[in-house]
């Protein structure tokens, strides 16, 4: 764009090791890096461009996101498939051409890495601030910036390397008479004044206080400072070991700014593709008014908006006008069930045929028979079978009412969902894309009883995971998904979308994690665990339920799950902030997470009876858990190298610094026998206590899993203070 100017950016990233025998000699070697995320966030959020073409404008300043290549090197993809090129241009920050112009000798972009690996080795560098100019910095070519040129260098042990004019500093401190009085590296001399008055009043001030061989047997200040036994040893003692607590406790600003930076980017990056998908996406928006749409095997009827039988033989349509052999898709309709009765039945879901007239041997997708009401899943040859993985809160039988349903495809199979309006209760069917992949949405209306049977509402379909225009339907229920969210079976979670979600918007994200023994669906189970997930949903929040390959207790692979179980979401829907919501076993592996901060934008933290504390899980090798721990953590028999394995995964035992910034609430109950408040909740709280903004126990009653222990309304009202809601 012509109306600003733009500022070149390289850089290339290693690190230094040991000579790896690769040369012929002894020196240390530097191993390129291999991959990372480097984020430059200009320092002024917005820009006003008085000489715009055609007319004045005002622009925001998107934080950049670069990678790092195999070789090292920064790089830079445009979004939509563009080219991916060993640089990236930012506005100059310096130019005339903006206002505000950031002025001489000030920094105009901030500079923070994640995620940066030199092989299998983590990478830490620093954040910093940089100046990035359209002049470039005076070493690496005409317009050109290296970060490795304009990063400021810390002082080390050996000579300091600075950049700008050295200027004038403090070469000595001195108290004069009563005056102290500071001398600079020119030469000159500021007397700050006469010191106040001292313990013993005299009007020689403080200086005579300390400088009296009356007032101790000490003859010097410092040697006074020094004595504990004198006052002014005891107050400097107390004073360095309150600012030293303080410190300790108060937020350390620049790694919150740097995980507010990152999950800032998070969601942006999630807010622009879905942006870009709903604007992109191939769509229909079939309100029945005709059947144009659809290939058909038989007649149909359409009365008050909704399709029904017509007489004769049930009809199999398809919608040709967006092929589902690659890539994603999404249909969401509403059915009005009546009262049971008939024959027959309504299947919503895909066919593997990619043409002609699809028999029920290539469909699959929810089935409601009409004779009993009754949900199965049709599974092609198959016919009707029973919900592979139905949960106590599934919809096995369908009361007279309006439903929703929802399929959903992508590159790893075909989810079809059948909720009530509320979300609550819900049917879930998945199949992997194994075999003959999906090819077609499809519906199967069978219900005999024409008019008076089973109806289907206005249906949209999309491309890509985005919502339609089409507020009634979509508006009429939350959107339920049951997936991997990678190729293989070990990767299974379970995703809700409340009913006023739009692609558009963002939403948060409640991730929850399930306790011992359980898995995604348990939500739905766990005593009251579904009116807080309806709870949630009502107040506009998604819900992400993960498996985390089963009893993890917390443990690496656990982590990766639920890491890619987040990125999926997030590189599909559009989020912000996120929550943390951990049942039982699943507060420690949310704590985990949340020490671990690889998931950004982490806003706020709750458990739910949560473990806390795994060394009082294992119990030196005999606690009720010991065996499932030792199996996560591929502990030895006699749990000899307990401490070794599960290092750094124990809350309770972790540097209360690591929970710093994070709102954190649990649950608990002092008669819970299996995961005791006192060793778990109420000692990670005290350990947490002044390191985060809120570490409250709210005392609940009853055993492990009673109801007490789910509070819908205080869930939703925390959660709405970590976000500001």
């Amino acid at each position: 764009m012509p109306d600003l100017d733009y500022a070149k950016v390289i850089g290339r990233f290693g690190l230094t090791v040991g000579d790896t025998g690769g040369d012929p000699d002894d020196n240390p070697d530097t191993v390129w890096c291999t991959a990372g995320r480097v984020l430059i966030t200009p320092l002024n959020t917005f820009v006003k461009v008085a000489a715009g073409s055609p007319v004045p404008w005002t622009g925001g300043n998107a934080v950049i996101e670069c990678a790092i290549d195999a070789d090292g090197y920064l790089t830079y993809t445009a979004p939509a498939g563009g080219a991916t090129n060993p640089f990236v241009y930012v506005v100059d920050l310096t130019s005339t051409k903006v206002n505000p112009q950031v002025p001489a000798g000030a920094a105009t972009h901030r500079v923070t890495f994640s995620e940066v690996y030199a092989g299998t080795t983590l990478v830490d560098f620093p954040e910093f601030t940089c100046r990035l100019t359209a002049a470039g910095d005076g070493t690496s070519g005409a317009g050109v910036n290296d970060l490795t040129i304009v990063a400021p260098i810390k002082p080390g042990e050996a000579t300091p390397i600075t950049r700008g004019e050295q200027g004038t500093s403090v070469t000595a401190v001195a108290i004069q008479g009563a005056d102290l009085v500071t001398t600079l590296s020119d030469g000159t001399t500021v007397n700050a004044g006469e010191l106040p008055v001292g313990p013993g009043g005299s009007d020689a001030g403080v200086a005579t206080y300390m400088d009296d061989p009356a007032s101790d047997t000490s003859t010097t200040t410092a040697a006074k400072a020094k004595d504990p036994a004198h006052p002014l040893g005891a107050a400097l003692t107390a004073t360095i070991a309150t600012q030293t607590a303080d410190h300790a406790k108060a937020p350390d600003t620049l790694s919150l700014r740097r995980l507010e930076v990152l999950g800032r980017a998070d969601s942006m990056k999630s807010l622009a593709l879905s942006r870009q998908r709903y604007e992109d996406a191939a769509s229909l928006n079939e309100t029945w008014a005709s059947l144009a749409n659809w290939a058909t095997t038989s007649t149909v009827q359409v009365s008050a908006g909704k399709l029904y039988y017509l007489s004769g033989t049930a009809a199999t349509m398809t919608y040709d006008g967006l092929s589902l052999t690659s890539g994603r898709a999404r249909l969401k309709t509403t059915l009005t069930v009546p009262a049971a009765g008939g024959a027959g039945s309504v299947v919503i879901g895909v066919v593997t045929s990619a043409t002609g007239s699809p028999a029920t041997s290539v469909l699959y997708g929810i089935q409601i028979n009409n004779a009993d009401n009754s949900v199965k899943e049709w599974r092609k040859s198959s016919g009707a079978v029973a919900l592979a993985n139905p949960t106590s809160n599934a919809l096995t039988t369908l009361a007279a009412g309006t439903y929703a349903v929802v399929v959903s495809v992508d590159e790893n199979g075909t989810s079809v969902a059948l909720s009530e309006l509320d979300g609550n209760k819900t049917a879930l069917m998945f199949n992997a894309r194994t075999g003959t992949a999906p090819a077609r949405f499809a519906i199967y209306q069978g219900d005999n009883r024409g008019t008076s049977g089973i109806g289907v509402g206005a249906t949209v379909i999309r491309a890509e995971s985005v919502t339609s225009s089409n507020r009634a339907v979509e508006g009429a229920a939350p959107s339920a998904e049951w997936r991997y969210d990678a190729a293989d079976a070990s990767h299974p979670i379970h995703l809700t979308l409340p009913a006023t979600y739009d692609s558009r918007k963002p939403v948060p994200l409640v991730i929850h994690h399930h306790g011992a023994d359980q898995n995604e669906l348990d939500i739905f189970t766990d005593s009251a665990s579904p009116s807080v997930y309806e709870a949630l949903l009502a107040a506009g929040y998604a819900v992400l339920s993960v498996n985390g390959g089963g009893n993890n207790w917390g443990n690496d692979a656990g982590q990766a799950k639920m890491l890619s179980a987040y990125k999926y979401v997030r590189d599909h829907y559009a989020i912000g902030p996120i929550l943390l919501w951990g049942t039982s076993m699943g507060g420690i592996a949310t704590l985990n997470a949340l020490m671990q901060r690889a998931i950004p934008g982490i806003a706020g933290w709750l458990g739910t009876y949560p473990v806390c504390n795994l060394a009082s899980m294992f119990a030196n090798n005999a606690g009720t858990y010991a065996g499932q721990i030792r199996t996560a953590y591929g502990i030895a028999a006699d749990g000899s190298d307990y401490a070794t394995k599960t290092a750094g995964h124990d809350p309770a035992a972790a540097a209360a610094a690591a929970f710093r910034g994070v709102p954190m609430r649990f649950y608990a109950s002092p008669s819970d026998t299996t995961v005791s408040k006192a060793d778990n909740s109420d000692t990670l709280a005290t350990l947490v206590a002044g390191y985060a903004p809120e570490a409250t126990v709210v005392a609940c009653t009853g055993n492990h899993g009673d109801a007490s222990h789910f509070q819908p309304s205080d869930y939703v009202a925390f959660f709405n203070r970590c976000v500001g809601a």
